[in-house]
């Protein structure tokens, strides 16, 4: 999927807003590169030091393990969300964010590394796995 960072998103929305986008084109914004859910899980354990995995579960295995955690329209809706993921569906990558803001788009990797903090284990319960 081509995963955008949110400052992006609100670097862009202050463009158009402010006229530098105005042309009434519509833009699709996305990030600079179609990235695996693997990939960011390697990403945020670089960033953060700490272990970070993603298990690519079956549909079903997947409806079975939101059972009870999320109401059931909700949880049939990542259930196909991930299905769009997986059949690449969401991999088009687009230059808008760079035509409106004149920077590239933010790479997984900065992000995850400017907001390392935030998906890092805290507090005296954190565990860490070596």
């Amino acid at each position: 999927m081509s995963a955008i960072d949110v400052r992006d998103i609100a670097d862009a929305a202050a463009a158009v807003l402010t006229g530098a986008g105005s042309d009434g084109v519509v833009h699709d914004l996305t990030g600079p590169r179609a990235v695996t859910h693997a990939e960011i899980a390697a990403a945020l354990a670089e960033a953060t030091g700490h272990p970070v995995s993603f298990d690519d579960l079956t549909p079903e295995a997947f409806a079975a393990a939101l059972d009870g955690v999320l109401p059931p329209w909700q949880a049939a809706g990542l259930v196909e969300d991930y299905a769009h993921y997986a059949r690449g569906e969401a991999a088009r990558v687009d230059d808008a964010v760079a035509v409106l803001t004149g920077h590239p788009a933010r790479t997984l990797e900065e992000f995850a590394r400017d907001h390392a903090a935030a998906f890092a284990p805290a507090g005296p319960s954190a565990q860490t796995f070596t």
